[in-house]
């Protein structure tokens, strides 16, 4: 039996994420796609007993928790900067072309996959690791027997997915984290984590959002 249940979800799409900019700590807003994103995630966990959600204290991300939270107005709510996206310092609002051309030597950095490898202003994969690890800690802490929902990032989830999966951080991931999907995760006795689902967007199917 799960001690602890999680759905990991990621925010709704904005205009950086259609134009495919790095995001980062950049505070952008959903925009009319995310927004109906949001609604339909909100509308498929409808029914579930969810005790809590957790936001990274983003907007895209916090607009998304609401439209949640909406459904469940006895959730308790929580807004938290561990689950915002890793930080890409001077590279957000870049596409990958503009980063092949202003930033060379980052982008080999960025190909060879180096947990260590951190943007100029921003942070490696180990460091946003370390707050992964510490969200998780919380819920181990906090939330034994409950189901929980946390509204975080692309990269943020991956990492989280990642040591739940034991997969190492110096390759490329093998999954996507799509916009609205679900991951399910659930956290047993002994502490150890099991993937129940990823990545799911049925529910965005259904509405044609994606």
């Amino acid at each position: 039996m799960a001690k602890l249940k999680l759905i990991l979800t990621r925010h709704g799409e904005t205009e950086w994420n259609a134009a495919h900019r790095i995001q980062g700590h950049a505070d952008i807003e959903l925009n009319e796609k995310g927004e109906a994103q949001a609604g339909a995630l909100a509308g498929h966990l409808e029914g579930m007993e969810i005790s809590a959600i957790y936001s990274s204290d983003l907007s895209r991300a916090l607009k998304t928790a609401q439209a949640i939270a909406e459904k469940f107005p006895k959730a308790e709510f929580i807004k938290t900067s561990l689950l915002r996206e890793r930080d890409w310092g001077a590279l957000e609002g870049h596409t990958w072309e503009q980063l092949t051309e202003k930033f060379p030597e980052d982008v080999k950095q960025m190909k060879s996959n180096s947990p260590d490898y951190a943007p100029p202003g921003g942070e490696s994969k180990t460091t946003a690791l370390q707050r992964v690890d510490r969200f998780i800690q919380e819920l181990a802490d906090t939330r034994e027997g409950q189901t929980v929902v946390a509204v975080s990032h692309g990269g943020l989830s991956a990492l989280f997915l990642r040591r739940a999966l034991g997969l190492p951080f110096d390759t490329r991931a093998p999954f996507r984290i799509d916009n609205c999907s679900i991951s399910e995760l659930h956290r047993d006795e002994s502490g150890f984590w099991v993937v129940a689902g990823m990545n799911c967007v049925c529910h965005l199917k259904k509405t044609g959002l994606i």
